[in-house]
This record gives structure tokens, C-alpha cells and sequence, in this order.
């Protein structure tokens, strides 16, 4: 970049290596970086080299030493074809690169569950509650929603073609080991299946104990036949032979013959079953059911690869390998286009009664467009077979937590983790709000362009010192926070915003474990919203008798010798089902509070013996200081906050009504105690004197040295239960107390569980008094 030194890569027997030279030719740094580099590129400054490769798809950032910083890591996995379930709560996908696969989507979680074995076709039965694939081992199997098998029908392998006599329609394929199940329709009543096999190209239609009614081959030497379904449960095939089409019934009868412009290799029926639409190589076409043309539809510049009807039959929706997908009315006007992806479009759908649209791309993302305005509403990114992201244009996002950690947020070269950005665009449950399966209302957030960045980090521990320097950055200078072994014990080590400053480690040497410690440092930009990646350091104390001086690679100054000693579990746990006044009350908390208390001193003992600490406090308490207020809630996390060492583990139980407060990135989850009689929470007296907010216990459980912390919240209650006595069982966990929670988990290290996902509703259960 300064015009003085210049990049290189070889290739050699043993990989790839990497040549830094000044303009004289004189080498001054090399290394390895095995069979990876395809493209390779300086960092603006000149620090760093940023290269591409062939491994999984992979980009990576290394210093001049040759040290590798940062690795970004991309999946080669295409969506081959998406369908949506008869009910609209479900989406399967399915791909053929790198291997065959499915995955189920879950539209109100979302979740993705994996479907098992070399999937190549998939489809869903009319009950919305199986799934029906083919696959590379020529199989055909029935799955439930959970991915798990219900019904494998060898038949469908196994079984013999019928007699040529009247029951096949072109030359018998010859049989072909490498043969395989590539699409699987099934009749609206469910009664019957459609198979395309890849390599004989035949159509084979069965009934689901695997006995064969009707083959209809097809040239293989030809491409092959498109096929479609009627709407109300017949089968019908489209072979073609030429530019000739024939429209079959499922007793295998000739309706129609008709001719198309080009080859044409998907078809869609109108919902009253007197059209047919076809797509292809030449305009999309519409025919009625006797063969005669009605309209076309041109204006797409590349293949049509699929097409659909709205619900009413008054639009038709196409998708084309020249990333776009249109929609017309029936006259063959557009009415709108949907750009956006970045590779054709394979699969098109109408959602939501034919307000909303869904694309799937060779993109490897699907996405969700309003039919009214044309635009981008939410992109699905399937990550592997497990994880996932939903995004909205503006930058709202919900993501499982694996592909937290595969997702960035790149700006320049600032690599800043999908983690980082969730303290104001992390939404869960974003997926069912936008399709409006959840009542939840998303919030309006400055889009996610130029990301207002936190200071850089550069720091160094000596003689118990954390020595820190920060340059302030577009986002300017906030707070920065100290954590030790994953807990928060600073939360703002730097109230004066100054550009270097030290950090004395000796207040916090009841965290320290034996061996080393994890330091760590995150800074925050000017308005508190975005926090940098932990700047981490290792720290080993050593015992007071030997000389202060630190390790080489350990560095640090004495503290106090660390023994063997046996773990302590602290126990807490907390029922409120007497509210103050009687429109809150609940059944059942201080019963739940009670039975975990005493399951988890029974299963502790076991484990502890003898070093098991419980506090049980409840609205059931017999005397004040059993009861469930806040003073006795804070002076039990206290007293266990003087006893617990770092070797311990703390489990906490609530059980009661829970509530957030406040905007959604700032919001704070609040636990309601015995005294309050009202989720009106704006009254900060009311909140400072009868609540638990999670900022609350964020500071007690930071104090609490034990590095093994899990809560298990049974606490929760948006107030809608207040509105109505009715659902006064239902306990909801909001988008934004799942974000508060979430917030409080980053700074204590706790591990969280709630007995119920965002936006979803857990009932008290009477016939177990629980």
C-alpha cells in the first residue's frame, strides 16, 4: 500500500508460500500456508494480508509474520429446491452440493431440523405433518416434523415395471446402477406417489405400499419430463417429446396435447383446475385444459425456472436464472419484480394468503418479498445442518447460536462478530413476526451500514497491572469492561474515557483459580450499543513464597497459593405466588421453588456430600426471613457471594412473574416480588424497592467468585396475563426478555434456561400441581 514492498504467492510440492519483497527484489518475510491461496491482497495499512482459498470456502487474515488472525469461514451449500407445508408453518429445503441433503424449517421457531440419509427429492404429504423423500439409494421414505423416520417403502426399489401392454408411455430405460429417486410428488388425498428417476428418466406413480399403478418412461437421451399436480388430488403428467406436450390422468388416459415455444420443464395448475402454467426456455406460457394458448408472459431475460398461482388464481409468480422473480396479473402485465439475490432463483411460492412471496436461490439463501411494494422483507441463510440466520434489510437479525459464531460483520477490515450487533439488532422470533404468525412488533433500527465502531484495544499485563491503550474510532469512546475467567467484575474500568490507563488485578484475586486465568477486555463505542471482540490475556498468579517476578510467557505478580479443595454447591431457590393484592397471584411457584429445592438438594448430596448450601425462600415462608421479598432475595445472594470460591457451582430458581422494561436494546428483565401488586413498572421507586431487575443480578452474581452458574427462570409474563384472568396460567418469555437475559448471560458467564422460547407461552400444569 505505501508503493515499497510487494506480495506474492508460489506453488511447490509442500503447498503454498507466501513472499513479502521490497522493490529491489530483496525477500523480506515468507511462510506456508499450505494448498489454500487462491487471491491474496495487503489490509489498507499495510499490517495485514487478507487471502482467499480453496479450503471450505475460506478467507483469511494474517499479520506480516505470517500469523493467522482471523478466519472467515463460508459453506458451499445451495438450496436446490424449497417447499412450504400445506399449513405454512414449515419449509423444506433440499440440495444436491457438496452431498445430497434436507432441512426442515420451523416458520414460528425458527429452527432447522436435519433429515437423515442422501436426500435428493422431498416433499410434504397434505396433512402438513409428514414428509416424503427420494433419495440417492433409490429409496422413498415417510419422516414426522421432528426428522424422524416413520416409513421406509423398499417396494419403491425393488419393484418390477408393468407389462408394456397399455402401461408406458416411450422406450423402456435400460436399468442404471448410479439411478436415483430425484423428485417425489403426492397426490392431495395422500393416497399416492409420483417418482422421477434421474438416469432411466421415468415417472412412476404407486400407492404408498409400494405397488406400482402407472409408468410413463421418457426418452433418456432427451431432457426430461416435467410433471405437475392438480389441486384436487389427481396426478397429472406432462411428457414432452419435441416441442410437443401430453397432459395424462392418473389412470394413465391422454387429456390434451399442446405445443410450447421451447423445452418447458415445470408446470403449476390455477387453484380451480382449468388452467396450466408452463416455464422453460421461451416465454411462460398458459393454456387451458384442452391444449389451447391464453397468454404469455415475457420480460425475463434468462431461463424460467419455476412458477406459481396466487391462492385466488389472479397472479402468476416466476423465477428465473436472471435473479429475479416477477410477478404479472393474468393479463401478462408485470405488476411487480423482486431483486435482491445474487444467482437464479429456483423455487417460487406465495405466503401468507398471497400477501407475501418466498424465494429460494442457487444464492444458497431464501427470501421473503411483499407483493405490494416489491420489497425485501427478511433473507433465510442456511449455514450448515444445523444453523441458521434470519435478516431483514434494515439489519435486524434472529440466529441459532452456532451460527453466532460462524457470522461477521465486516466493515473494511473490522471484523466484527454477528454476536457483537445484538445488543440492538438481535430480534428472536423474527422470522414468525415478519410472516405475522406472532403479534410481537418488530423495532424500527438505524440500518445496518456503518456501523458506529468501539475503540482499539492493545494491552499487556506486568507486576499485576493491566497496562491499556485505546484509539478512539467512528464510534468514539465509551466504556470498557474487565472480565475475569468470564465473569464481569469491572463494568466500567474507564469512567474518564482516557486513551491509556492501568487496571490493578489484586481486588480480584478471590477469582483466581489455579493455573492460568482468562483476562479480558471489551471496549464499547460512544453510545453503549456496540461492544468490541474480547481482547484477551493469560494471567498466572504465583504463590506468595517465591520471587514476584513474572513468567515469560505468564506474566504476572504474586497472589496466594491455590489448594485441592473440594467443590461446594450453593443452592437458591425462589417461589412468589402471593402477590400483593389478588389480580397477579399465581398457583403454583412457591410449590415449584419448594420441589426443586429439594430435587436438587436430594441429587446434590450425592454429588457434594456434605458441602450443600440451600436457601429456599418463598411466599409459603413461615417466618420474615423465609419470605420472598427483595432485601431477602440480595442478602442471600450475598452471604453466598462471602463463602463461594472460584471451584464452586450456584444454581438459582425463580419461579413467579416475570416483565421487561424499557426499549428492547436497552430493556431490563425484571423479577416481580411478594410486594408488588401491579406490572406498571414506571414508577422507579416501585422498580428499585420490589423487583429483581437483571441489572440486579448481574451485580450479585459477579460477586459470587463460583465460575460454575446456572439459572433456571420459571418466571416469566408480559402482563397480558393481567388483561385477562382467563389465561392467568400462561407464562410468556418476550423477544425482549429473551435480549435482556441475554445480555445479563454475557456479563456473568451463567449458563440460562427458561421454561419457555421467545414469544411462546408455557402453562401451569393443574394435574400436577405444578
Amino acid at each position: 500500500t505505501d508503493g515499497r514492498t510487494v506480495l506474492s504467492v508460489d506453488v511447490h510440492d509442500n503447498g503454498h508460500t507466501i513472499h513479502l519483497y521490497d522493490l529491489t527484489g530483496h525477500e523480506i518475510q515468507s511462510f506456508k500456508t499450505g494448498w489454500d491461496v487462491n487471491c491474496l491482497a495487503f489490509s489498507p495499512d499495510g499490517k495485514t494480508i487478507l487471502t482467499g482459498s480453496n479450503d471450505h470456502a475460506t478467507a483469511k487474515l494474517w499479520d506480516l509474520q505470517g500469523h493467522i488472525i482471523q478466519v472467515f469461514r463460508g459453506h458451499s451449500k445451495p438450496i436446490d429446491r424449497v417447499l412450504v407445508s400445506p399449513d405454512q408453518k414449515h419449509i423444506a429445503t433440499n440440495g444436491q452440493l457438496p452431498e445430497p441433503r434436507a432441512e426442515l424449517w420451523d416458520l414460528e421457531g425458527p429452527e432447522i431440523q436435519p433429515v437423515k440419509g442422501p436426500i435428493t427429492s422431498i416433499g410434504f404429504l397434505p396433512d402438513g405433518k409428514t414428509i416424503i423423500t427420494g433419495d440417492k439409494d433409490k429409496m422413498v421414505k415417510l419422516w414426522d416434523l421432528k426428522g424422524r423416520e416413520m416409513q421406509s417403502i423398499e417396494s419403491f426399489q425393488n419393484a418390477k415395471p408393468l407389462s408394456v401392454s397399455g402401461n408406458t408411455e416411450g422406450p423402456e430405460p435400460k436399468p442404471n446402477p448410479d439411478d436415483r429417486v430425484v423428485a417425489v410428488f403426492v397426490s392431495e388425498d395422500g393416497q399416492r406417489v409420483l417418482t422421477e428417476s434421474w438416469a432411466g428418466r421415468a415417472l412412476k406413480l404407486w400407492d404408498l405400499k409400494g405397488q406400482e399403478i402407472k409408468t410413463f418412461y421418457h426418452d433418456p437421451t432427451s431432457n426430461p419430463p416435467g410433471k405437475v399436480r392438480s389441486p384436487d388430488g389427481k396426478i397429472l403428467v406432462l411428457s414432452r417429446t419435441g416441442e410437443t406436450n401430453k397432459l395424462w390422468n392418473a389412470q394413465g388416459h391422454e387429456i390434451a396435447t399442446f405445443k410450447s415455444y421451447s423445452y418447458y420443464s415445470e408446470y403449476a395448475f390455477s387453484p380451480d383446475e382449468k388452467t396450466i402454467l408452463g416455464c422453460g426456455g421461451g416465454p411462460t406460457m398458459l393454456w387451458d385444459l384442452s391444449g389451447q394458448e391464453i397468454q404469455s408472459f415475457k420480460g425475463h431475460s434468462d431461463y424460467v425456472d419455476c412458477v406459481a398461482f396466487s391462492p385466488d388464481g389472479q397472479r402468476v409468480l416466476t423465477g428465473s436464472r436472471d435473479k429475479t422473480a416477477k410477478l404479472w396479473n393474468l393479463k401478462g402485465q408485470e405488476l411487480q419484480t423482486f431483486k435482491g439475490h445474487t444467482a437464479g432463483i429456483t423455487s417460487t411460492f406465495f405466503l401468507g394468503g398471497g400477501q407475501l412471496v418466498l424465494t429460494s436461490s442457487r444464492d444458497h439463501t431464501m427470501k421473503i418479498w411483499d407483493t405490494k411494494t416489491g420489497k425485501e422483507l427478511a433473507s433465510l441463510v442456511l449455514i450448515d445442518s444445523s444453523d441458521w440466520v434470519v435478516t431483514t434489510p434494515s439489519g435486524l437479525f434472529d440466529a441459532s447460536p452456532g451460527a453466532m459464531n460462524l457470522m461477521y460483520f465486516i466493515q473494511g477490515l473490522e471484523v466484527i462478530d454477528l454476536e457483537q450487533l445484538k445488543e440492538r439488532y438481535y430480534e428472536p422470533g423474527l422470522l414468525a413476526k415478519i410472516l405475522g404468525l406472532d403479534k410481537g412488533e418488530l423495532r424500527n433500527v438505524a440500518a445496518l451500514n456503518n456501523v458506529a465502531l468501539y475503540p482499539e484495544i492493545t494491552a499487556s499485563i506486568a507486576n499485576g497491572q493491566v497496562k491499556v491503550n485505546l484509539r478512539a474510532r467512528s464510534g468514539g469512546m465509551g466504556k470498557l469492561s474487565l472480565f475475569v475467567n468470564g465473569k464481569e467484575v469491572i463494568e466500567d474500568a474507564n469512567p474518564g474515557r482516557l486513551a491509556t490507563l492501568s487496571i490493578d488485578l489484586q481486588p480480584f484475586e478471590k477469582y483466581w483459580q489455579p493455573g492460568n486465568n482468562a483476562i479480558a477486555l471489551r471496549a464499547y463505542n460512544q453510545e453503549g450499543w456496540l461492544k468490541s471482540q474480547a481482547y484477551e490475556l493469560t494471567y498466572a498468579p504465583i504463590e506468595e513464597t517465591k520471587a514476584a517476578q513474572p513468567s515469560t510467557s505468564t506474566p504476572g505478580g504474586p497472589t496466594k497459593s491455590f489448594g485441592g479443595a473440594k467443590p461446594h454447591l450453593y443452592i437458591l431457590s425462589i417461589g412468589t405466588a402471593n402477590y400483593s393484592g389478588d389480580k397477579m397471584d399465581l398457583n403454583f411457584p412457591d410449590l415449584d421453588a419448594a420441589a426443586m429445592a429439594t430435587a436438587l438438594q436430594s441429587t446434590g448430596s450425592r454429588l457434594f456430600e456434605d458441602r450443600v448450601h440451600l436457601r429456599l425462600l418463598s411466599t409459603a415462608g413461615k417466618t420474615p426471613a423465609e419470605q420472598s421479598s427483595k432485601a431477602n432475595i440480595e442478602a442471600a445472594f450475598k452471604e453466598f457471594a462471602a463463602q463461594a470460591k472460584p471451584q464452586d457451582v450456584l444454581v438459582v430458581y425463580f419461579s413467579g412473574h416475570g416483565i421487561t422494561y424499557t426499549a428492547a436494546e436497552k430493556a431490563q428483565f425484571y423479577y416481580l416480588t411478594k410486594d408488588i401488586g401491579s406490572p406498571e413498572l414506571s414508577d422507579k421507586a416501585i422498580r428499585d424497592n420490589y423487583t429483581v431487575s437483571s441489572e440486579d443480578l448481574t451485580h450479585w452474581l459477579t460477586a459470587i467468585t463460583a465460575k460454575k452458574q446456572v439459572m433456571i427462570l420459571d418466571a416469566c409474563n408480559s402482563g397480558k396475563v393481567v388483561e385477562s384472568l382467563a389465561t392467568i396460567g400462561a407464562r410468556a418469555l418476550n423477544s425482549s426478555q429473551i435480549v435482556a437475559l441475554d445480555r445479563m448471560k454475557d456479563r456473568t458467564g451463567m449458563f440460562i434456561l427458561t421454561g419457555a422460547a421467545a414469544d411462546k407461552v408455557s402453562y401451569e400444569a393443574s394435574q400436577y400441581g405444578q
